[in-house]
């Protein structure tokens, strides 16, 4: 018997017989017909991986990240003293993310070229490296894991963020922040006086990438601790 595959629903066709002139054979969907049509959808801005399916090098993977809206400080020093001068908005919708392993990309341009949200993953995801001299070369959105601890190159400075007991410490040229498990600020310092003001965004977002790496991507986890 030969195998036939049947749709469980799909436009209306134009009877034979009334195929005489230029008029479309298929129909177009009735309203309840275009709903279950558009059900169907996966919806890219929640679920995309095709930068993962398309990367001949493995190069892009996918991690989970909480998703929620936290208040982030803004920093600035008043009378040698680091003072919270205003605050941001910093939001996650998608708890699925990419994360490009750039020691493994050769630039093919495989990602950027089927991305559906016309991006280059190569290039705007974070990008973690696995050897210090090529992380070093980088100006910007350069992550590295070394024995624990989280480092990050953006504009040409350092960051860096690690565990201590429950708390999660980020460190820059000019601040030092304690955050609790859930995100939260527990202490501010000033390592050294700045002008203009500062947003602590870069902590966060280091944040969620450290919870990452433990939780949903443990094997590259591992890796930096061999």
């Amino acid at each position: 018997r030969k195998a036939q595959k049947v749709f469980p629903f799909g436009p209306a066709l134009r009877p034979v017989e009334e195929r005489r002139d230029f008029r479309p054979v298929e129909l177009p969907f009735s309203s309840d017909l275009a709903q279950k049509e558009a059900e169907r959808c996966l919806q890219c801005r929640l679920i995309c991986d095709k930068c993962v399916e398309v990367c001949p090098n493995r190069a892009n993977v996918v991690y989970r990240v909480p998703t929620g809206t936290w208040r982030v400080p803004h920093l600035a020093v008043r009378d040698g003293q680091l003072t919270v001068v205003s605050e941001e908005e910093f939001r996650v919708t998608q708890e699925r993310q990419i994360l490009h392993l750039d020691d493994l990309c050769n630039d093919c341009g495989n990602c950027a070229t089927f991305c559906v949200h016309e991006g280059k993953p190569y290039q705007d995801k974070p990008r973690l490296y696995f050897r210090l001299e090529t992380w070093r070369k980088e100006e910007g959105n350069a992550f590295i894991l070394l024995n624990g601890v989280l480092h990050r190159r953006e504009r040409g400075e350092e960051a860096r963020l690690w565990r201590e007991g429950a708390t999660l410490v980020f460190e820059d040229p000019f601040v030092r922040v304690r955050l609790s498990p859930d995100l939260a600020v527990r202490e501010l310092e000033l390592r050294r006086e700045f002008g203009g003001t500062r947003s602590l965004r870069p902590a966060w977002e280091m944040a969620l990438l450290f919870r990452a790496l433990q939780e949903s991507l443990a094997h590259l986890w591992e890796v930096s601790r061999a």
